[in-house]
């Protein structure tokens, strides 16, 4: 069923005034605009005639009758206006030019659609039959089912096979919950263009996935309204390392296993193959799910079946090992109770012959052993219960309670329900179970490291109890369910008089009527809702965010280098996704490969130079802004022209005011007034840029097999294709622009941090001696130090890079953008059409809520595993989703991952090869009680923000080290 919590359903009308909606989307941490923020002034109304069985066609009919009054008053805006609204919404969609004008002209042939944007309140149907046009031009009609809909399709409990298992409750929990449309996307975009139609709009929506809830109402939609499916969204990624496995919403937990299987990991998820990935993770819009994987593939496992009267003696098994054996953290048990037979699976998370932490069971015969004791793979055991799930239609609850560990209690409990449980079945054929879920204090701590405690779980041994009840009819829903709402209740009453009950309810676990949001207390729902702003990035998500309704606004025309040529920086949505796809060939994988040889050549021999004539002692002091500023030039000229610019080489080198002149040249802005310094550096680039185009002609002519091509970013820059048209990806003139682009953006990145890192690790001994024994211990020689799994392992100096980036962001200052039509909403603060937003991206670093003692370098921070060594916890999740250092969404800077190489290589290599320190009585680019108010702080490393950062310092002397 999708996102399956009731919070990511409600009507966009009810979504400010719904806590649990607002917090059940935020914790999610990805659904930036489920809706049009202008709801909060104008707020769509529900349709208004009798019944929802006559859908659209009747409200057809209706405005038929009603027309000739509509027209008496005829819109005053004009098709001028029309188009000034309408456009920029139209470009906000990235289509290709063809289908954007193809849509523009459906939408413009609407006569009321000027009324419409011109503020006149309509009708949601009206408004609706809008965004189904928009999605179906935009998506295609193969991609989009409109009236008629198979209605089955949109009621069904999607976590059971379509084909093989109807909808479990379609009368009972539907009724009256028809989708109007129902889009079917395939990508992350297709959800952005989709997200982006409704909220323009202003229609109702819900979205479903895989599935995994079944409770009434939580993933469709009210009539008239559009159901976003996300099953296509089923892709399964694991990354190079085998670290992360990327999953999409619409896929299921057997199939990520099963494609998880041949790299020897796991990932924590659902026990069912058949239930969906987002279903179980967390409800909302989310496209991608960044799951950390476990290194375990073969388990040791067995599941037997015992007798009802051998209940009590398992529940004393049960309890031992939850206070004993469960302090093994690779072990777990499974224990379901049904009235008339109980399932026990031992679960030991490696290879084993028979684990001492499962003792407890071992003396106890079993009726029938279903799987036998063997080692065998995580996948197995999973498809193993997957054939307990049964495709039978039935109708369908969960309920959910919690204790203590609590024989007594368990026993007390279970003897209530089992006398209810078998008369209902009786009277009924209702079938349910009785399962304890076990929740050992060392998994609680685990959670903690790992992210905090945003739950409030208690840290103590604990359990988890649900039920899974089934019935076929729905006369009996209230006598069914009667059963699981008294023994929850049993167990709150039994649990307080014995002092063992926990107010918690684990969300996938409650029923319709439960609140689960609820128990976590108030202060644990205040820390959530924080959480949510701080993770969700709501500001800066909302301006720049994939889904976010703005643009590039005018101020960034300044920078343009030729009239009607745009880089990728500056150019409109559509063009922007054009140049966007031609400029990732620049940055793929192989472009990356083949670029890092000349990015290491270049290191060698900035390191050489950097102590070169000092023998074993210290060098020369060393201005280490201006030094950066050599090597990272001499890479990038490398790199895009094929030709060092040589700053780093000694002698007089007219290139090295290179840098002042892109200063020089974005702090102006605009080309008409520009000083000589930026007519030097466009001449520079023209001349360049000829050079290089010749050299890749001649290596076309030689083929591109040839062992004399050389293939660094330029080279695939130009020869990239349009992936979507197949043509050239660049004229001349792009390439000059774009070429330009990448120098300026790419050196002022690694040129910024480059410099902080060596002011921050020499004023900070303990931080220097951790990097410089962390890199000295993974390499054994400096050949050694290159991209891959030992460069990768150095989690300290990865800590350490982002640490500085994070205290001097390379872009300090806000982007600016320009709200397009429909208004943005920002935290609590709507923001209409043409309002220009920008965030500051030192603020966000320096945000005290997501990074608690903001001005305090802490490279441990990063880290789980060192979070003891931080003067104040932090939430590593939300630190890391508050993090943007290359921006974020569409408009993220391409060449991230080039940055991090450089920085790894370079900081690497040096601390292999050199002792650092700062040359004595400097203080260079750190702070000074003289200064203004914000440049006072001497442990921070100073720069000034032109859209480039310029910077002074620090001054260092480097030291050969005995090896």
């Amino acid at each position: 069923m999708g996102p399956d919590d009731r919070w990511s359903v409600c009507h966009t009308e009810d979504l400010t005034s719904d806590p649990n909606f607002q917090i059940g989307t935020h914790a999610s941490h990805v659904q930036i605009h489920l809706y049009d923020p202008a709801h909060n002034k104008t707020q769509p109304r529900p349709i208004s005639y009798p019944t929802a069985m006559f859908g659209l066609r009747f409200l057809c009919c209706f405005l038929s009758i009603v027309g000739p009054a509509l027209a008496a008053s005829p819109p005053t805006t004009n098709r001028a206006f029309v188009q000034s609204k309408l456009q920029p919404f139209v470009n906000s969609l990235a289509l290709p030019p063809p289908q954007a004008q193809l849509l523009s002209s459906k939408l413009d042939q609407d006569s009321n659609l000027a009324a419409f944007l011109g503020g006149k309140d309509y009708q949601s149907s009206f408004l609706l039959a809008l965004s189904c046009l928009s999605i179906r031009a935009t998506l295609g009609d193969s991609s989009v089912d409109t009236i008629p809909i198979n209605q089955t399709e949109t009621e069904a409990n999607w976590s059971a096979p379509p084909a093989a298992c109807p909808p479990r409750n379609t009368e009972y929990s539907y009724t009256g919950r028809k989708a109007a449309g129902v889009p079917r996307l395939v990508s992350a975009q297709d959800v952005s263009r989709a997200l982006k139609i409704t909220g323009f709009f202003k229609s109702r929506f819900a979205v479903r996935s895989g599935g995994h809830s079944p409770n009434p109402g939580f993933s469709s939609i009210d009539n008239p309204g559009i159901l976003v499916d996300l099953q296509k969204l089923n892709q399964i990624e694991v990354s190079q390392d085998r670290k992360v496995a990327s999953l999409g919403p619409g896929g299921r937990w057997g199939d990520v296993l099963a494609a998880l299987d041949p790299y020897d990991v796991s990932v924590i998820g659902g026990r069912i193959p058949q239930v969906g990935v987002a279903g179980v993770i967390i409800g909302g819009i989310v496209t991608r799910f960044d799951l950390y994987t476990i290194p375990v593939r073969n388990i040791w496992f067995q599941v037997a079946i015992y007798t009802p009267d051998q209940v009590p003696t398992i529940l004393d098994a049960f309890a031992d090992w939850q206070n004993k054996g469960a302090s093994d953290v690779k072990s777990t048990v499974a224990l379901i109770i049904a009235p008339e037979a109980t399932t026990v699976g031992l679960i030991y998370s490696a290879p084993a012959d028979q684990p001492a932490a499962f003792a407890p069971f071992y003396s106890i015969p079993a009726a029938t052993v279903a799987v036998p004791a063997n080692n065998g793979t995580v996948l197995s055991l999973t498809n193993i219960l997957g054939t307990t799930f049964s495709d039978v239609p039935q109708r369908h609850d969960y309920r959910g309670a919690s204790s203590k560990v609590d024989l007594q209690l368990y026993k007390d409990v279970y003897a209530f329900w089992r006398e209810q449980a078998i008369a209902v079945h009786a009277a009924t054929g209702a079938n349910m179970t009785f399962t304890l879920q076990p929740i050992p204090v060392n998994l609680v701590d685990l959670g903690i490291a790992k992210g905090g405690n945003p739950l409030g779980l208690s840290r103590i041994n604990q359990q988890w109890w649900t039920t899974l009840v089934d019935w076929e009819n729905a006369e009996d829903d209230e006598k069914v369910r009667a059963v699981p709402i008294a023994t929850s209740e049993k167990w709150k009453e039994l649990g307080e008089q014995r002092g063992s009950y926990i107010p918690f309810l684990f969300m996938n676990d409650g029923s319709r009527d439960q609140s689960p949001l609820s128990l976590y207390g108030a202060e644990n729902v205040a820390r959530l809702k924080q959480v949510s702003r701080n993770y969700d990035g709501v500001t800066n998500r909302a301006i720049n965010g994939a889904n976010s309704n703005v643009k590039k606004d005018d101020f960034h025309l300044v920078y343009a280098m030729e009239a009607g040529v745009s880089n990728t920086w500056f150019a409109n949505y559509a063009e922007h996704a054009r140049k966007r796809r031609i400029l990732n060939a620049a940055f793929s994988d192989k472009a990356l490969r083949m670029s890092e040889p000349y990015v290491i050549q270049h290191v060698d021999r900035w390191c050489q130079l950097l102590a070169e004539g000092a023998g074993h002692d210290w060098s020369q002091p060393r201005e280490m802004a201006e030094w950066s500023d050599y090597l990272v030039f001499d890479i990038l000229g490398d790199l895009c022209y094929a030709k060092s610019f040589e700053m780093k080489e000694p002698g007089e080198n007219p290139l090295r005011m290179m840098p002042k002149f892109m200063a020089d040249y974005t702090e102006l802005h605009f080309n008409m007034f520009a000083p000589e310094n930026v007519s030097n550096y466009m001449r520079f680039i023209e001349s360049n840029l000829s050079s290089r185009i010749a050299m890749e002609e001649e290596g076309a002519a030689k083929g591109a097999d040839s062992v004399d091509v050389r293939k660094d970013m330029f080279h695939y820059l130009f020869h990239a294709k349009d992936p979507l048209t197949g043509g050239p990806g660049y004229t001349r003139a792009e390439l000059r622009v774009e070429t330009s682009l990448l120098v300026i953006a790419g050196s002022d990145t690694t040129s910024t941090v480059i410099p902080a890192m060596f002011f921050y690790m020499t004023r900070n001994p303990r931080i220097y001696e951790k990097l410089t024994s962390e890199i000295r211990k993974t390499f054994h020689n400096v050949g050694e130090i290159h991209s891959g799994p030992q460069l990768s392992s150095c989690r300290y100096l990865r800590a350490f890079i982002d640490e500085t980036m994070r205290l001097n962001p390379p872009v300090a200052g806000d982007l600016t953008r320009e709200v397009l039509a429909g208004g943005i909403a920002v935290e609590d603060q709507y923001l209409p059409e043409g309002t220009v937003v920008g965030v500051s991206f030192y603020a966000l670093h320096h945000n005290e809520a997501t990074f608690p003692d903001a001005f305090h370098f802490q490279p441990e921070r990063w880290i789980a595993a060192e979070q003891k060594e931080v003067s104040a916890p932090v939430n590593i999740a939300a630190v890391e989703s508050g993090f943007t250092p290359f921006s974020m969404g569409p408009r993220g800077c391409p060449g991230k991952n080039l940055a991090y190489l450089e920085m790894s290589i370079t900081m690497a290599k040096v601390l292999y090869l050199y002792d650092v320190k700062a040359m004595e009585g400097s203080d260079l680019g750190a702070g000074r009680p003289d200064q203004i108010w914000g440049r006072q702080n001497k442990e921070h490393y100073q720069t000034c923000d032109r859209f480039m950062s310029t910077r002074k310092g620090p001054i260092v002397n480097f030291r050969r080290r005995g090896v």
